[in-house]
């Protein structure tokens, strides 16, 4: 039985390269457009999604995404009556296809929260390595949007985020400890857009494995730590 990717306390970039093999394209995490959408509407928002993440919302024009959509300007209006509420449904579309990924990572760390570290990493390692990866879409649309707090893309991506740290609570036992975690994937993914460097991956996966083993302890009344406290008081 094989076992599964492990990060270890001295993983290093060469570690992480190793356990990276098929390369992955820039869809949005989860997959192509839900079957759901109607073929026009599915088209636009895939075409949106790829133009605002290449491009940027602001230097991506209305023609430019009909044009990559195979369709008319005239049935994109029909579809989104302006660029803002496409926006908006782009963001929608791209949370709703990471919530398999996001499912796997829950199911993952309540099986075993050091063992599912390692699968968030090792996903993050493989999304990362993505040709033309250019960092987390949510984080470059509030980047891009940063005047404009109160943007319906903004609230979007804000309740996104909250929902992923509210499954990792649960999927923890503790609000504080996926917090921490959430802290640590965040600063991963934008150390890592800056500097491009690999290890940055396997440092972001020690210091998330530190803070499961910390919250074990705190949590562990027959902890060294907690005895010694004990006998303090």
């Amino acid at each position: 039985m094989s076992q599964g990717p492990t990060f270890r306390s001295d993983l290093h970039a060469g570690d992480v390269c190793e356990r990276v093999h098929s390369p992955v394209s820039i869809q949005p995490p989860g997959g192509p457009v839900s079957p759901t959408e109607s073929p026009a509407r599915g088209r636009i928002l895939e075409a949106a999604y790829t133009q605002f993440y290449t491009y940027g919302f602001k230097r991506t024009g209305m023609e430019a995404i009909a044009a990559a959509a195979g369709l008319t300007k005239r049935t994109l209006y029909q579809t989104f009556d302006s660029k803002d509420a496409l926006l908006t449904a782009v963001v929608e579309y791209a949370a709703a296809l990471s919530m398999p990924r996001i499912s796997r990572w829950i199911s993952a760390l309540e099986a075993d929260p050091l063992g599912g570290i390692d699968t968030v990493f090792v996903d993050l390692a493989h999304w990362t390595r993505a040709p033309g990866w250019m960092g987390s879409g949510f984080t470059r649309i509030v980047t891009e949007m940063a005047d404009l707090p109160d943007h319906p893309a903004n609230r979007v991506a804000r309740a996104h985020k909250e929902a992923i740290e509210a499954r990792l609570a649960q999927a923890l036992g503790s609000a504080a400890l996926a917090s921490e975690i959430m802290i640590v994937l965040e600063g991963t993914l934008i150390l890592f857009l800056i500097r491009r460097d690999p290890e940055l991956i396997a440092a972001g996966a020690r210091a998330a494995r530190t803070l499961v083993k910390t919250a074990r302890r705190a949590n562990n009344p027959l902890s060294l730590e907690n005895f010694i406290v004990s006998r303090k008081q």
